[in-house]
């Protein structure tokens, strides 16, 4: 079967599959508990399918040139013979805050006030497919399971706040009551740290880098390419509760930050890393055009017959 070939299949189940599942997805079900629901008929095709995966060819994501602002150029010289750079074409399936954040939480999760997204990722060529699908509780699954063959998998927590209205809108202020709402001036909404964003994006081009100090580098490339994306106030451990003691109204109303940052050093179950310094949070509304906007960056470097067939 030649690749042409497997993309079509995979774009089959992708949009015909009244579960919008990957392949790759579906057959995760056996060890993933939000894939324990699939229909017999979808998984009687699992053997079938479950050998597309393996026959997909990896090729390199490469970083592009800057141009000026956010764009980039191909690089100039390709490391294989007959090979040409070609644009990222990403696709997101099951991604926004409709599919992932709106969806009835379950006592747990509630509890927790976290979502374990997973995001599931294959390649096609210069296509980039990432699957993202509903976990549960952290305390449900406290380990990331393996993925299909063919299949890289990251998981992240998608976060319940409460914020005021306008949390995206508002400056710094010198103001010792800033940022402290009543219940009535609140409204939910969901996060993610850009921590996790990161290894979202990291996944997404599958990252091969090994020495530190370039990983390191190619992070800053990636944050600094998302600033319009996060919001204004970062976040901190340094955050502790002698800030929720200097609330005026109390734990239930203070910054949601403190209670956001309070609450992540707290998790006992996985516990995000890397959150030592200040890190920003992105609201999940914005996730699909920021991870869109990171890959806009990066080239897939392919045969120079592999375009023609698609």
């Amino acid at each position: 079967m030649s690749e042409a070939d497997i993309y079509d299949t995979i774009q089959h189940d992708l949009h015909e599959s009244p579960l919008s599942l990957s392949p790759e997805s579906v057959i995760a079900s056996s060890v993933a508990q939000s894939y324990s629901t699939a229909p017999s008929y979808i998984q009687d095709d699992l053997p079938a399918l479950s050998s597309l995966a393996s026959d997909l060819k990896r090729y390199k994501v490469i970083r592009g040139i800057s141009s000026g602002g956010s764009a980039t150029k191909p690089p100039r010289v390709v490391t294989l013979a007959n090979h040409h750079y070609a644009p990222v074409s990403l696709e997101l399936v099951g991604a926004t805050l409709h599919d992932l954040c709106l969806p009835q939480w379950s006592d747990e999760e509630k509890q927790d006030r976290r979502r374990i997204i997973r995001v599931e990722r294959f390649q096609i060529g210069s296509r980039i497919v990432a699957q993202f699908s509903i976990l549960g509780s952290a305390k449900e699954n406290p380990k990331t399971m393996p993925a299909a063959p063919g299949v890289d998998v990251v998981e992240v927590s998608c976060l319940d706040c409460y914020t005021s209205a306008n949390e995206d809108e508002d400056e710094y202020s010198d103001s010792a009551d800033y940022g402290y709402k009543t219940e009535s001036e609140l409204k939910r909404a969901f996060y993610i740290t850009s921590v996790e964003v990161i290894k979202v994006v990291e996944l997404l081009i599958g990252t091969e880098v090994q020495d530190a100090v370039e990983r390191r580098r190619e992070r800053g490339r990636i944050r600094s390419n998302l600033v319009p994306f996060w919001s204004k106030k970062p976040i901190s451990s340094r955050m502790s509760n002698q800030e929720i003691r200097n609330s005026p109204l109390g734990s239930d109303s203070l910054d949601f930050r403190v209670e956001l940052a309070t609450r992540i050093m707290s998790y006992e179950v996985r516990k995000p890393r890397g959150f030592d310094k200040e890190v920003r949070i992105l609201k999940w509304d914005k996730l699909v055009p920021a991870l869109k906007r990171a890959l806009q960056s990066y080239y897939v470097e392919v045969p120079d017959d592999l375009e023609e067939a698609f």
